[in-house]
């Protein structure tokens, strides 16, 4: 409607006009704002969507897109700067392969309940899986990755990738999850 032309010609004054922005966040409930968000990447801003389940045109649109849904009581806070996961300790590094230890050296414990517990999708084990290989290519040469680098290349993959939505709070709870996929240590 005319609010959002409104909001279009707006975004775009603010484009043109103040070159020390760097990034736009947009939040809606429909696909009407994926031209401006594609212009907006064209421009070179980092773009941060926020919305219900949207048409994948809007999502991938975005840099980083969040899920309302998964604000309402989650944990998961990031720095939009560097794309950080402040939940996860920035020492954390993960392989590809193996199983999870605290930073004590003990397997992490996972409380048992009557309700199912959060488990993720093969997809998103193959983004996981995806991600830090490509990352253990860039790494140490012993295999190991830095976890707080998984979350932002990831994205790079699928705009729309949270954590919450598979149940978890964070990004290390979700790699803990899967010992038979990851393996992690913590480096004093």
């Amino acid at each position: 409607g005319s609010s959002d032309a409104r909001l279009i010609i707006e975004a775009m004054d603010l484009l043109h006009t103040n070159p020390t922005l760097d990034g736009f966040a947009l939040v809606s409930s429909d696909s009407d704002f994926t031209s401006l968000a594609q212009r907006l990447r064209e421009a070179g801003k980092h773009l941060l969507g926020f919305g219900g389940r949207h048409p994948r045109p809007f999502v991938r649109s975005c840099e980083q897109f969040i899920y309302t849904e998964n604000l309402a009581g989650g944990t998961e806070t990031e720095n939009l700067a560097g794309g950080v996961d402040t939940e996860t300790p920035a020492d954390t590094e993960t392989p590809a392969g193996g199983t999870a230890a605290e930073s004590d050296g003990q397997p992490a414990s996972v409380e048992s309940s009557s309700v199912e517990s959060p488990q993720l999708s093969t997809d998103a084990i193959k983004l996981l899986t995806r991600a830090v290989e490509q990352l253990a290519d860039e790494a140490d040469g012993q295999g190991w990755v830095n976890l707080g680098r998984v979350k932002p290349l990831i994205t790079q993959f699928k705009p729309d990738f949270d954590m919450r939505s598979y149940g978890f709070q964070n990004m290390k709870a979700g790699v803990l999850s899967e010992p038979n996929h990851f393996e992690w240590k913590v480096v004093p």
